[in-house]
């Protein structure tokens, strides 16, 4: 396409075009993003960060397979709280199952064999006694109080004591 300067109306569009060259060439240039090759994002573009995980394990004197309970309290890096669930029967038959404002449920198993707590978020899966404190998913857990529980039921003692443990865990959320 040619412009034609001879006319007026050419020297008008010539005219216009320097006035808008020059209007762009003092606009600010853009700087590049400087990129450092790690992108700690998730999908849903939210930074990952370290959630905390508080749980009460209840061992109270039922048959073996319902006598395991939990207290969870789970919260994110700010110290907001994701979940607050009550003491809730669990066990390898029946894992706890909580909803929250993260992508995926977190699933607790408590088990009596090997006496651990396995648990679950999407992809990412460790158990109590994952205790690397400079891993990605830790726990730190205290003992049983008392170490067993008392159910002695008879003519002059009817005991009930169930014992419990805490622990905290921290993993990426």
């Amino acid at each position: 396409m040619t412009l034609d300067t001879g006319s007026k109306a050419g020297r008008g569009a010539r005219a216009r075009a320097t006035v808008l060259d020059k209007a762009y060439s003092r606009a600010p240039k853009a700087k590049p993003i400087p990129w450092n090759g790690i992108d700690s994002r998730k999908s849903g573009s939210s930074a990952t960060q370290t959630c905390t995980l508080h749980l009460t394990e209840t061992w109270n004197c039922l048959k073996t397979s319902v006598n395991l309970a939990v207290q969870v309290e789970m919260k994110d890096s700010k110290g907001t709280v994701l979940a607050n669930i009550a003491n809730t029967r669990a066990g390898d038959s029946t894992p706890l199952k909580i909803s929250s404002s993260l992508k995926d449920q977190l699933v607790i198993t408590p088990e009596h064999t090997g006496d651990y707590i396995q648990f679950t978020l999407g992809s990412l899966s460790w158990k109590s006694g994952d205790k690397d404190d400079k891993a990605a998913v830790y726990c730190k857990v205290g003992g049983w109080d008392p170490k067993t529980p008392a159910c002695r039921r008879g003519f002059t003692d009817d005991t009930v004591t169930a014992s419990k443990r805490q622990m905290d865990c921290w993993f990426q959320c």
